[in-house]
């Protein structure tokens, strides 16, 4: 599934008709929500949560004076996806997987899976096959109920 949280910036009338577009073609998309054009804000509480959920941030902006939402990503562990310009350099650094500018979706999704295999993904993945439940029972209870016969 892809989530998209950014809204038109107020002062570019271009990036509000490429918002609209996306928007119309996120309508005929099966799992894609794009959630400033559903009409719902989202407040920085579910913004923390949605970054729990996450696997990737995937930041493809062709311009920016920072990359605040790559800060986030990192605080979560998240591996990114984002633009190779100037102020993503500088906050990124050597971490991001680096996608140019105008990169074709294709660049994009390529990105994605190669991020998808960084090891912190890998044991994240991992990690989701082991939930609480299958581990008290496949192996906390049958060490008790052994113990206990």
């Amino acid at each position: 599934m892809l989530v998209g949280t950014g809204r038109a910036g107020p002062h570019d009338v271009k990036n509000r008709a490429y918002l609209a577009e996306l928007a119309e073609r996120a309508k005929r998309t099966p799992g894609v929500l794009l959630l400033a054009a559903m009409g719902i804000r989202v407040a920085y509480p579910q913004v923390v949560d949605l970054y729990a959920m996450a696997d990737v941030l995937v930041f493809p902006s062709e311009s920016e004076g920072f990359g605040i939402p790559m800060l986030e990503a990192g605080l979560h562990r998240m591996p990114i996806v984002c633009s190779d310009i100037p102020a993503l350099r500088e906050t990124g650094g050597d971490d991001p997987i680096y996608v140019p500018p105008d990169a074709s979706g294709e660049v994009i999704a390529d990105a994605i899976e190669h991020a998808l295999s960084a090891p912190v993904m890998r044991m994240r993945q991992r990690a989701q096959t082991h939930d609480w439940r299958r581990v008290l029972q496949g192996r906390v209870l049958p060490v008790i109920l052994e113990d206990a016969g």
